[in-house]
This record gives C-alpha cells, sequence and structure tokens, in this order.
C-alpha cells in the first residue's frame, strides 16, 4: 500500500507520521514515523504533470501543493491520524507548537492507495561498467521490462556507499515499481554490507581484538604479547569466541522496509554494526529479514567480463525459447527433510504438466559429494 498525503501551503518538511486507533480512552500508537530521507515528493510542475523530487537531506521548500508518499505494508483496523512535522515559512499559525500537525487540516488531503504491483528492473553498477551495460539496458526494455541503471558513486544520501545503494533502491522501488536489482561489480567494485555475528551481546571487544598488538595475561597469570591476534598463542582458544566475525549479505540490498513500512537501516541501535547477531540475542535490532526486491549479484571485475556477461544473457533470452533445453529441467532433492521432499515431488507435478521433461534425483544422506556429482553430469 502508498500513503499519499497532499499539502499545500508554504512548508519546510522535517518528517511526517501515521497514528492509528485514535479515540478517547486509548493513546495512539504510532504507525510510521518516517524522517525527509525516507519518502519522496512529487512536485507539481504544471497542470496535469508531476516530477519526481527525492530528498537528498535538504529541506523541501513549497509554494504549491506537493504530495508525500511512503509504501506502507501493513493496514491495522481502526481510525487513522495523518500528521505533519513542519515549519511554517510564512508566519501563519496553522502550524501550533513548534510545527507538529496532529490532525490533518483542510488544506491537506490524504489518499490510501494500492502500490501498483510492478516488474521493473534497476541495474547498479559503477561508472566504469555503464557503456557495456547500456546494451543489456537497450534489450530488457524492448523484451518489454522497464529498467533504470544508477551509477552507484553518483548517489549522495546515506551515511556510506552501502546505505546509499540501499536509498537508491527505495526510490526508484517506491516511485518506478522496481521489483528486480541487479548488482553489477565485485565487492572491489560495488560495496558490500558486512553484517556483525559475535558470541554474546556486548561481549566483544573489535577495537582491542583487531589492534596490531595484543597483550593477553591469562588465568595463571601468564603474560604474552602478540604482534596479532590471528598471530596465535595459548589465549587463542579461550578468546577466539569473542572474535567478531563479519558476513557479507545482499539481503541488507533487498530488506527494505520493516512490517508497518519504515525504512530498515539495518542499525537500529545506530552503533554501527549492521545485522547483528549473537549467541543469547539472534536479533538484537529487531529486523523483519523479509526481502522486498530480488537482489543478485554479477560478481564482474573487469569491462570485459560484463562485455561477456551482457552477451550471454542476450543471446539465452534470444534464443532459450526456441531450444530443446527449454522444457528440460534437473530436481534435485535432499531427504535429509521430508517437506523438501514433498516440495520437490510438487515440483516435479507442476513441470510435467507443462511439458516439461525432467530428471528427478533424491539425493541419499550417505552419498559423498563426488558421488552426487558424478550422478548429476550422467544425465544430459
Amino acid at each position: 500500500m502508498t500513503l499519499k498525503l497532499d499539502l499545500y501551503g508554504k512548508l519546510q518538511i522535517a518528517e511526517f507520521f501515521v497514528y492509528c486507533n485514535i479515540d478517547d480512552d486509548a493513546a495512539p500508537e504510532l504507525m510510521i514515523r518516517v524522517s525527509r530521507a525516507a519518502f519522496s515528493v512529487a512536485k507539481e510542475t504544471g497542470p496535469g504533470v508531476y516530477g519526481d523530487v527525492v530528498f537528498q537531506g535538504i529541506p523541501l521548500l513549497t509554494e504549491s501543493s506537493f504530495s508525500i508518499s511512503v509504501p506502507w505494508k501493513q493496514l491495522f483496523g481502526g481510525k487513522y491520524v495523518v500528521g505533519v512535522w513542519a515549519h511554517s515559512m510564512d508566519g501563519g499559525d496553522r502550524l501550533p507548537d513548534g510545527g507538529e500537525l496532529w490532525f490533518i487540516p483542510s488544506e491537506c488531503k490524504v489518499e490510501l492507495a494500492a502500490t501498483p504491483r510492478g516488474d521493473g528492473l534497476l541495474i547498479v553498477m559503477p561508472r566504469e561498467f555503464w557503456d557495456p551495460l547500456t546494451r543489456l539496458w537497450y534489450w530488457k526494455r524492448k523484451t518489454g521490462i522497464p529498467t533504470y541503471m544508477v551509477a552507484w558513486e553518483s548517489l549522495q544520501y546515506g551515511r556510506d556507499e552501502a546505505e546509499r545503494i540501499k536509498y537508491a533502491i527505495d526510490f526508484y522501488y517506491r516511485e518506478h515499481q522496481v521489483r528486480y536489482v541487479m548488482l553489477v561489480g565485485d565487492s572491489e567494485k560495488l560495496p558490500v554490507r558486512y553484517t556483525l555475528q559475535a558470541y554474546e551481546y556486548g561481549r566483544f571487544f573489535p577495537d582491542d581484538l583487531l589492534n596490531r598488538h595484543w597483550r593477553w595475561t591469562d588465568s595463571q597469570g601468564r603474560h604474552e604479547e602478540v604482534w596479532n591476534w590471528c598471530a596465535g598463542g595459548p589465549w587463542v582458544n579461550e578468546m577466539a569466541a569473542f572474535v567478531p566475525r563479519f558476513f557479507a549479505s545482499e539481503l541488507y540490498y533487498a530488506d527494505l522496509y520493516g512490517p508497518r513500512g519504515t525504512f530498515q537501516t539495518w542499525d537500529t541501535n545506530g552503533n554501527g554494526y549492521f545485522g547483528e547477531a549473537y549467541r543469547n540475542n539472534l536479533n538484537p535490532e529487531g529486523i523483519d529479514l523479509m526481502p522486498d526486491v530480488a537482489v543478485g549479484r554479477v560478481p564482474a571485475s573487469t569491462v570485459q567480463e560484463v562485455e561477456n556477461y551482457v552477451t550471454k544473457v542476450i543471446n539465452y533470452e534470444a534464443n532459450a525459447a526456441s531450444s530443446t533445453q527449454f522444457k528440460k529441467a534437473l530436481i534435485a532433492v535432499n531427504v535429509e527433510e521430508r517437506n523438501w521432499v514433498e516440495c520437490g515431488a510438487k515440483l516435479k507435478e507442476s513441470l510435467l504438466a507443462k511439458g516439461f521433461t525432467f530428471y528427478y534425483y533424491e539425493i541419499p544422506q550417505d552419498q559423498s559429494a563426488d558421488q552426487y556429482v558424478n550422478n548429476l553430469s550422467s544425465w544430459d
């Protein structure tokens, strides 16, 4: 769902919020509170003509009507109240108490509408890959897929490079119904978000453990000093569990919003660590971990690799439908879990009904990796 709020007047908008279940006996429940960085503005540029404007951390000054829209994942029963945290620029008294609007004034119009179901594709890449990917952009649009390209170095809003990319995905999701994101570039070409895993919440010491020198006194009073924490020593077995570990996660780019539509930074507590997970607290930041867009990465490092990839994609999409291989499928099922076997059986029935020929293979639990690969390789 998308919530749209039309305002009139000369205002400097800071943020807006939505409350629900408003009555005389219960306190309002905060549904959405969104800073200007997380919503978009459609500003009137002429009769019936609207142009997209993205907030880049600069307050918007408006003298005409404009609308604000925010993605809304869930709707709840009850009465809703929409407000805006704004500063009046014309000296009017429409914004009492420092500028907070608790109820919609007569000059505001609110619309709650279904967000259009989209199939757009966003390609994010470094500038050096722009030219070879233009060919893919033309091809995708020719096949009927709305496609957009962004060089990540040109993005401005966000605390760091990865967050700027995520805000760009957020914008194209809301304004252009993008549901598929192609990240082009290996980790040295296009930023990766690293998540943190540590032993216990609040009991890891990255500043100490990652210093060039580490001094350690064990339980018997023996003192040691090593060049680096990974250089070894008798303390390693005792302290290794407390060493923080970082893992790359593309889900960071896919999980845009929480269950109530708020933008997910993956750093709710603001400590600079993203997607934290601990033995005694697997999800301290309350991330919903549900993807809103499908994200994939092409791990290319050179222009030639991108050229090769684009050529292969276009050749496949242009010729696959007429190929005999297009109607052949491989289904490999791990028998360790019954629901996996049931899922494989349903997939087999579905493909059979659509005229596919397939190789259905259930993987025994005692089968080695080499045996598994050999069995699959024998099927043509």
